[in-house]
């Protein structure tokens, strides 16, 4: 909690650093997650550790579509005429969808749907470069971002007997956004959407081994998302 306290002083001590002409406004959408890093590819070629069939085989997995919901609020503070940044601060959803199959003589393990779902604070700055169409403003945008588990686990929907081997969690995790945002004005404020890409740098998850205990300290699983966004804001 101390982290996220100092976290959250920081941002608001970037807010005010600017003159006026601010716009601030609120958010959701939804995104799908994606793994890479090494333990994911390993995971892609030799199975889950841990995850074996009523045969000992060890069962693999692929990923499959799945959305999940975020909200946040954002703060765009202009730099020049064209260049602004702007901070954020997001609640969001890791939901990943992946389908067993394995257990080569029963149709115990054979193409099982599984989840798993984690929660997240995100803390990203965004510099945006604005460009005028008439009353649309479209506003690619890159930065980095701070994500803080909100929990300390993945909640997992799989059997007891079916459940993988204990998983290692990273306190912070380091993500790049890339980006495209559109907005156009509506009443007494603006209207606003974007697409965005989350890519991690530092991984949440690393595997354990077959008997179930962590073998390594360093996170290598890292969850990637593609989001949309709607919203609405306000100049002040």
């Amino acid at each position: 909690m101390k982290k996220l306290g100092l976290i959250l002083v920081c941002f608001l001590l970037t807010t005010t650093a600017f003159a006026t002409d601010k716009k601030f406004g609120f958010a959701m959408g939804f995104n799908n997650t994606f793994y890479s890093g090494s333990d994911y590819d390993d995971f892609l070629k030799v199975g889950w550790p841990g995850m074996l069939d009523n045969q000992g085989r060890r069962l693999r997995a692929e990923s499959a579509f799945r959305l999940a919901p975020e909200f946040g609020i954002f703060l765009e503070i202009p730099l020049t005429e064209k260049i602004a940044i702007q901070p954020e601060f997001n609640l969001i959803w890791l939901s990943h969808r992946y389908t067993v199959s394995g257990g080569a003589d029963s149709n115990l393990y054979k193409e099982r749907s599984r989840s798993e779902t984690k929660m997240f604070f995100e803390f990203p700055v965004l510099v945006k470069y604005e460009l005028i169409l008439g009353s649309v403003r479209l506003t690619p945008f890159i930065g980095p971002s701070l994500l803080v588990p909100v929990t300390s686990e993945i909640r997992r929907d799989v059997p007891k007997n079916d459940d993988p081997s204990k998983t290692g969690e990273a306190s912070m995790i380091f993500a790049a956004i890339l980006g495209v945002g559109y907005s156009m004005e509506a009443g007494p404020g603006f209207l606003y959407a974007d697409l965005r890409y989350r890519r991690q740098l530092t991984g949440h998850e690393y595997l354990g081994s077959d008997d179930g205990k962590p073998t390594e300290k360093t996170a290598k699983m890292k969850a990637n998302k593609v989001g949309i966004r709607v919203g609405y804001g306000f100049n002040f």
